[in-house]
């Protein structure tokens, strides 16, 4: 990131300067401002639902998994796309943001933090997911919510010891290749090794379960299916993921490792594909939400639920202040 510095000494934003096309930046504040605005009702609605929670059925550690990613996309859409955004509004006018660099220093590390918390419980949800699948017994025993909550806990001192990196003499190539690879290559890898052996069980269980047919077995099918659902839940998160992250982490290489691809500092067509990745990751955070409420039943009953109360809620109270002001008037 590039941000005006208080002072007298301005650092130069490399993209401005090659990028001077007032409309492009212009779009891209107004998809900016839609995103964040979207992000943040859509994760916060989430947040909402799983803490009031009326049914009580959003208090398993799957659905703790999904209240951390809900929490992190919210902390993108609150404190990162609207920075980002600010800056392409200064970028539409041709200059520069008149914030301090610290401004900047702390945005990158927000950007940072959430997005590794996210990948991280990405990676925790489908380990969760697949644990289940292959071992229904020793998963009910061993997945607890007080061992969720521990590994929350590690996530986010992780993702805070990492996104400090860049307040410290460590190289900005260096922190890139850090923060791609524990952002988008180890997620991608474990992922892919979770969904091998993942999916080789479902399919193996499901024959297994189609074999038989006592009653015992049928209830063995139901839960054998919830745990489908919510693997195509995770599956199409991961989608997301990789749609969102890969563009980025292709250009990103390209741009430093890719000698023969000699591509031109000046290019325009590059740089412009080059801002578009970063801002195609925010997709991500605001998407996740309408995954939950597409895919989980018992997210979407919540949610109508919770609903009902407050139009409930907001009834009664109308309903007092007609009947104050009626009596006011007698």
């Amino acid at each position: 990131m590039s941000w005006q510095n208080s002072t007298s000494r301005v650092p130069s934003d490399v993209y401005l300067q090659i990028i001077n096309e007032p409309e492009y930046w212009l779009t891209l504040a107004v998809v900016g401002f839609a995103l964040s605005a979207v992000t943040v009702v859509a994760n916060s609605i989430l947040l909402a639902t799983i803490w009031h929670d009326p049914l009580r059925s959003l208090r398993t550690p799957p659905c703790l998994l999904i209240a951390n990613l809900g929490l992190a996309d919210l902390l993108v859409g609150l404190c990162v796309i609207p920075m980002v955004t600010l800056r392409d509004v200064y970028r539409s006018f041709l200059q520069m943001v008149p914030l301090p660099s610290i401004v900047g220093t702390i945005t990158s590390c927000i950007l940072s933090a959430t997005l590794f918390v996210s990948s991280a419980t990405i990676v925790a949800m489908s380990a969760a997911c697949f644990y289940a699948i292959d071992n229904p017994i020793r998963y009910k025993t061993n997945m607890t919510k007080k061992r969720i909550y521990w590994l929350i806990i590690m996530v986010w001192i992780a993702s805070v010891l990492i996104c400090c990196l860049p307040v410290t003499t460590i190289p900005e190539n260096t922190f890139m290749l850090i923060y791609m690879h524990t952002h988008i290559s180890l997620p991608a890898l474990l992922l892919m090794i979770i969904y091998i052996k993942g999916f080789r069980s479902l399919s193996r269980r499901r024959r297994e379960l189609l074999q038989s047919t006592n009653a015992s077995v049928r209830n063995h099918k139901l839960a054998l299916e919830r745990k489908r659902n919510m693997a195509v839940i995770v599956t199409t998160i991961l989608m997301m993921f990789y749609i969102s992250y890969l563009p980025r982490f292709i250009i990103f290489h390209l741009e430093n490792f890719c000698s023969p691809c000699q591509i031109n500092e000046d290019s325009i067509r590059f740089h412009k594909t080059d801002v578009i990745t970063s801002r195609l990751i925010f997709f991500n955070s605001a998407i996740n939400p309408f995954v939950y409420a597409w895919r989980m039943p018992k997210y979407r009953r919540s949610l109508v639920s919770c609903w009902k109360a407050l139009q409930s809620k907001l009834k009664s109270t109308l309903k007092r202040e007609l009947q104050g002001r009626y009596d006011n008037d007698n």
